[in-house]
């Protein structure tokens, strides 16, 4: 369904189904079938680290409290 659009992509034509230029790709963990290799762009980078982040600190947070 989506590999024409990658294939684009891969290309060199991000407009094909991304907002702005493609950064790398990324490869999904597969929770829901095979692993998929998808592009990404700095705006989706950012949010993957910055809650990756705030999922850890707030993992920390949880276990600290229930030491307590």
């Amino acid at each position: 369904m989506l590999d024409p659009y990658l294939s684009e992509v891969a290309k060199g034509n991000y407009n094909a189904i991304l907002s702005e230029p493609l950064v790398c790709w990324v490869m999904t963990r597969g929770s829901t079938g095979p692993a998929k290799v998808l592009p990404a762009t700095k705006t989706h980078l950012e949010h993957i680290f910055s809650c990756g982040a705030r999922a850890l600190v707030n993992h920390v947070l949880k276990k600290k409290n229930l030491k307590s």
